[in-house]
């Protein structure tokens, strides 16, 4: 029998681990080429390469690349770990360490190059559906099926590059093992794990500093990336620490417990405990990925629902068209908006006359105005009397100044009466508004000041005035001069809503790719000692082990490793959800759905695992 042969017999007899690795591939890469088929269609080529949408796509594909890269890699070193055994075996016999590398190199080369055709073959059958799916998120017409050369050629070279990498450094990595470790494979010995609870004091300690600091600190977080990397940081560090010694503690309390030697629970509790670091590493991970997947869809999902809300919030007014008192064509600009817009239901028209300090971007604008306008927009008007002003902001959610020290007013003569947090202006165009007794506003100084008029339209159901919104910003394309500006709601909301819709259709793409790789990394660790955990199920048979207790232990067992991770990846999820106070009851039926959906999910994973896992345990 020549080495080939011996070769070829231990692939057909590890045929379930080199299929692992081979859907593990195959499904990153599908993931990726589906996405680069959309990214790439030929009706997106009227996308601007600077634009916020081509920005997305690009960070996008980027994030899906990135984690088919870390999912492969780990799926690599599982294969690799798994077959430590049997490649100690070959070098006994006498292989060479030639052959062994070229061996390696093959075995990663065709897996890879089989993965790429197989992936890409599944994707161009697919595309419909996805071109289907990109369609509605876009919000762009068309999108017809074709031929995706571009994608293809992307993802042969990205993953073709990946897997030749792969195949290079994989035979390295037997350069610093010893025969004989690679021989135990994975009968080498864990040390007893003891519980601390000082570790686990330090660990809740590291967790509760993250909350402490979102309460304190909200707006230097929101400011600075570092920050935020480093509570990144320390959520997983803390979480390790809690995660580790929380699983020691329960299992050594329960084999202190007066109950321990009922049934079989010693079975159960000394197999958790006989690979106790192992088991605990594996499930912190999946307690991240699972994060990552509930993150990936419930917060984003929940984001794309506010977007109406979050527009006018930034745009009180449907439309305002903003002129400068020297804007000769203000008229005609008025009349082409007007024939546009009466029409609607629920149409309504108001004029503010604002006077503008330009250094400062301070708005002045008087009492009555200011009412015609918060009644347009269902606010509270106000009264105010001689030598009063109020504050309004400029800006969504930052709180105005109280200041009133400007050179049109005298500040010996007012004192501000309200401080008003709702913008009645498009955000950011000015810094704040300032609003004056009408008598007052009439003796304001104008000398530094330029004249200004806003003229806001209102009206019912404009969310689905997208269409008239493009129409209209075509006939006024070219006519809006540097002296007159159109802030729209209607293009604003669309451009948001697509950038959400993007977000959350890139967030499926990674939770699938997570979902995917807690599964993997589950059937990875259980495969890897379903030889060791045959040979004792074996010996207890022996010793009077019935079939019943057989299966109750590998039920309490799997529910353990796979159901505990989903648990405390859903009180971390609504933890965040009550932090960041999105907990409201309009999210309720979200949250609760996609919390079902994903139990669904790891119910019929830990059913479908729990089959094969015993079906291959009784195959003895």
């Amino acid at each position: 029998m020549t080495f080939h042969d011996i070769v070829w017999k231990n692939v057909v007899r590890d045929k379930w681990t080199y299929i692992a690795y081979f859907l593990s591939s195959v499904f990153s890469i599908f993931i990726f080429f589906s996405f680069a088929v959309s990214m790439f269609h030929p009706d997106l080529a009227v996308i601007s390469n600077g634009s916020m949408l081509a920005i997305s796509m690009t960070v996008g594909a980027i994030l899906v690349y990135l984690f088919s890269f870390i999912f492969i890699t780990f799926s690599i070193m599982a294969f690799m770990h798994n077959k430590k055994k049997t490649l100690g075996l070959f070098m006994l016999i006498g292989a060479s360490k030639q052959q062994m590398h070229r061996m390696l190199f093959y075995e990663n080369i065709i897996i890879g190059v089989s993965a790429i055709v197989t992936a890409i073959v599944a994707g161009v059958i697919c595309s419909p559906l996805f071109l289907l799916l990109s369609r509605k998120v876009l919000q762009i017409d068309g999108f017809a099926f074709y031929m995706p050369f571009k994608a293809i050629g992307i993802t042969v070279l990205l993953f073709l590059t990946l897997f030749m990498i792969v195949a290079f450094i994989s035979p390295r990595m037997l350069r610093t093992t010893q025969i004989i470790q690679l021989v135990k494979g994975d009968k080498q010995g864990e040390k007893a794990a003891v519980f601390s609870r000082v570790k686990w004091l330090i660990g809740m300690g590291m967790l509760a500093c993250i909350p402490a600091t979102i309460v304190w600190l909200p707006q230097q977080i929101e400011e600075n990336t570092l920050m935020q990397l480093c509570l990144f940081l320390l959520f997983l560090g803390g979480l390790y620490v809690v995660f580790y010694q929380s699983i020691q503690g329960v299992l050594q309390r329960i084999r202190q417990s007066s109950s321990f030697m009922q049934g079989t629970r010693p079975l159960v509790v000394s197999n958790l405990m006989s690979d106790v670091r192992a088991n605990t590493k594996m499930m912190y991970l999946v307690t991240i990925l699972l994060l990552g997947a509930f993150f990936a869809i419930i917060i984003l999902y929940l984001f794309s629902t506010n977007v109406a809300k979050d527009t006018r919030s930034n745009y009180p007014f449907v439309y305002t068209y903003a002129s400068h008192v020297d804007n000769t064509h203000e008229q005609q600009h008025l009349t082409i908006i007007d024939d546009k817009l009466n029409q609607q239901p629920g149409f309504a028209k108001q004029e503010l006359a604002i006077l503008v300090e330009e250094d400062e971007r301070v708005g002045y604008i008087s009492n009555s105005q200011y009412n015609e306008a918060a009644t347009l927009l269902h606010m509270s008007p106000i009264n105010l009397q001689a030598s009063e002003v109020a504050i309004v902001a400029g800006n969504v959610g930052v709180i105005p100044q109280k200041d009133i020290e400007t050179q049109p007013l005298d500040k010996a003569l007012l004192a501000v009466k309200n401080v008003i947090e709702k913008n009645i202006t498009p955000t950011g165009y000015f810094s704040r508004l300032i609003v004056l007794q009408d008598e007052d506003y009439t003796k304001i100084n104008k000398a530094t000041l330029s004249a200004m008029t806003f003229t806001n339209y209102t009206f019912e159901n404009w969310t689905q005035f997208i269409e008239q919104d493009r129409a209209l910003n075509q006939v006024l394309q070219g006519n809006i001069y540097e002296r007159a500006s159109l802030f729209s709601a209607v293009g604003l909301y669309n451009t948001e809503r697509i950038s959400k819709n993007l977000a959350l259709y890139i967030g499926f793409m990674l939770a699938l790719i997570f979902i995917a790789a807690s599964l993997s990394m589950i059937y990875f660790r259980l495969i890897t000692h379903v030889d060791r955990e045959r040979q004792q199920f074996k010996s207890l048979c022996k010793m009077g082990l019935s079939l019943q207790q057989f299966h109750r232990i590998i039920n309490h067992q799997l529910a353990f490793l796979m159901l505990v991770p989903f648990v405390i990846a859903v009180m971390l999820v609504l933890l965040a959800l009550l932090l960041a106070q999105q907990l409201f009851t309009s999210s309720a039926v979200i949250i609760v759905g996609s919390i079902t959906l994903f139990a669904l999910l790891q119910l019929t994973g830990y059913l479908y695992v729990r089959k094969y896992y015993k079906k291959s345990l009784l195959t003895m």
